[in-house]
């Protein structure tokens, strides 16, 4: 396999073989990377591996890009008043 630096990864949307490279490598050159650069490997790593995080969170960020959200404020400032005499 073709070792790939970050941004052959994110240039080529290939797969990266950090085989040889330890973690303080691999953190001194995402650290290297210009701030765009930078994002776009961390969003890529992210979108990859996100087992981490929860199925409910993922469901809400979904809905969120789908445009189903509600605005709290303003639903609770329209929603009727309770009746406390019934």
């Amino acid at each position: 396999m073709r070792r790939l630096s970050f941004s052959g990864l994110v240039e080529t949307g290939g797969v990266w073989d950090g085989a040889g490279m330890s973690t303080v490598q691999v953190l001194e050159e995402f650290r290297a990377l210009p701030g765009e650069e930078r994002r776009r490997v961390a969003e890529a790593i992210l979108m990859e591996e996100d087992s981490w995080i929860p199925e409910s969170f993922r469901a809400g960020m979904a809905d969120i890009a789908a445009g189903r959200v509600l605005d709290l404020e303003k639903t609770m400032a329209d929603a009727p008043a309770e009746n406390p005499g019934k």
